[in-house]
């Protein structure tokens, strides 16, 4: 009888136990499944551009977010943005001390004496705010201040250094070797920044979508 209820006893704790355990392993699989179907609900084709943005932001294996504490902003465009303050103070001195210098020794046409300083005052004026909107978007992951950036190194900056490199010459105007390199290397940092700045803004939007369905299955929203 002493060994029956014995072997009654353990049974009960066997089954006491299992109890206590199964709920925390079906809410374990429960969030797996949970955030698996959220990994699927958003995962899209990659295209090559993708890609290639993801490879110059060194996010290649890491392209969905399973949590609202992952960073998403970019050391690349954080450091390219870091050396064109650099460059760009550099090219602003070389750029009105060779502008003086060639006004002296060749008087230029009216043309390209008027659209040469109207465009850099264009580019110097929009350069720090454009840079400025680069920094602060990418560190606060904001994209509201990433894409802005992205849109002024198209139009205008971009197209001011094009001027200078190939226009300038053609309305009949000397120009000399060191702005032509000096434009060619600020032509090539705004395309990198272009593509490394369009993955970043990609990433940001897929980590807020991420965070609105995280806080969705957590219950922290009401719907």
């Amino acid at each position: 009888m002493a060994a029956s209820r014995r072997r009654r006893g353990l049974d009960t704790d066997d089954e006491s136990s299992s109890a206590a355990a199964g709920p925390s392993t079906s809410e374990s699989d429960a969030f797996t499944r949970s955030a698996y179907a959220t990994r699927s609900a958003y995962e899209q084709p990659v295209s090559a551009w993708s890609k290639f943005c993801d490879a110059c932001c060194g996010r290649m294996a890491e392209r969905y977010f399973l949590s609202r504490y992952q960073v998403a902003s970019s050391t690349t465009l954080q450091m390219m943005l870091y050396f064109n303050v650099l460059a760009a103070v550099v090219w602003a001195y070389v750029h009105i001390a060779t502008w003086q210098w060639k006004v002296v020794v060749w008087p230029p046409p009216i043309l390209p004496a008027m659209t040469t300083p109207l465009l850099f005052y264009v580019w110097l004026l929009l350069e720090p705010i454009r840079l400025l909107l680069g920094y602060v978007g990418n560190l606060s992951e904001r994209v509201a201040w990433l894409m802005p950036f992205w849109v002024l190194t198209i139009f205008p900056q971009l197209l001011v250094h094009i001027y200078f490199v190939f226009i300038q010459d053609l309305i009949a105007w000397v120009v000399l070797p060191i702005e032509q390199v000096m434009s060619v290397a600020f032509i090539v940092l705004y395309l990198f920044e272009l593509g490394v700045g369009y993955g970043t803004a990609r990433r940001l939007v897929s980590k807020a979508t991420a965070d609105y369905q995280l806080a969705l299955n957590e219950g922290e929203l009401v719907t």
